[in-house]
């Protein structure tokens, strides 16, 4: 039998920290940068609304889901983004703009300082919801 360990959430300081170093590794293609952030049973989860791009599947562990982030910026990022850290639904994140409207949003639950789910949500009707870009 497979005894869980306890899971703590790290601070808000180092919540934001985390995030900033995800950000900083996604933006330039850092994939063991991404892989060491995120835990080794860590899911992606992506919600296009069949409006944007998404994956169908969830994604399971740190390197798949890195290759999978690198692969979405390479893919369908547009070249000239803004992307803004937020505080979504309690949890850490950012959004991503395109034209001053949100492209993508992508929240982060933390634990044990690692990510370990990561919900990328490029909705149209979800991403509505968000101020546009600051100026």
């Amino acid at each position: 039998m497979h005894a869980a360990r306890p899971r703590f959430t790290p601070s808000a300081r180092k919540q934001t920290d985390l995030l900033a170093r995800f950000v900083q590794a996604a933006t330039h293609g850092d994939l063991d940068g991404l892989v060491a952030l995120l835990a080794s049973d860590a899911e992606l989860h992506t919600d296009g609304g069949g409006k944007a791009p998404a994956l169908p599947n969830l994604v399971h562990g740190a390197a798949n889901i890195a290759r999978a982030i690198l692969d979405g910026m390479a893919n369908f990022a547009p070249k000239t983004f803004v992307t803004r850290l937020v505080e979504i639904n309690g949890e850490p994140g950012f959004v991503s703009y395109f034209n001053g409207k949100p492209a993508i949003a992508l929240v982060l639950h933390i634990s044990d300082d690692s990510v370990q789910k990561i919900f990328a949500i490029s909705n149209p009707a979800k991403l509505a919801r968000l101020p546009g870009a600051p100026s």
